[in-house]
């Protein structure tokens, strides 16, 4: 038997959406290294911090960690 298939079906989106995570921070942090030489000749540098925080609305349209597991919970 697989790890995978060991797994209830709310760890398996638990650990794919970690990963996703995890892969969307990669790619906004890479995307934040080809930006500083342009940010070196505007004489602007963006702290990578400021550069990629989330408004506050945008955070507030996200599903909430208990919305998400109640989700999870029903479609078991």
């Amino acid at each position: 038997m697989s790890y995978i298939s060991s797994l209830s079906i709310h760890e398996v989106f638990a650990l794919y959406y970690k990963a996703k995570n995890k892969q969307m921070e990669e790619r906004r942090f890479q995307t934040w290294l080809h930006h500083i030489p342009v940010m070196a000749f505007s004489g602007k540098i963006i702290p990578y911090e400021e550069a990629f925080s989330t408004s506050q609305q945008k955070q507030n349209s996200r599903m909430t960690e208990g919305e998400k597991e109640r989700i999870l919970k029903r479609a078991a």
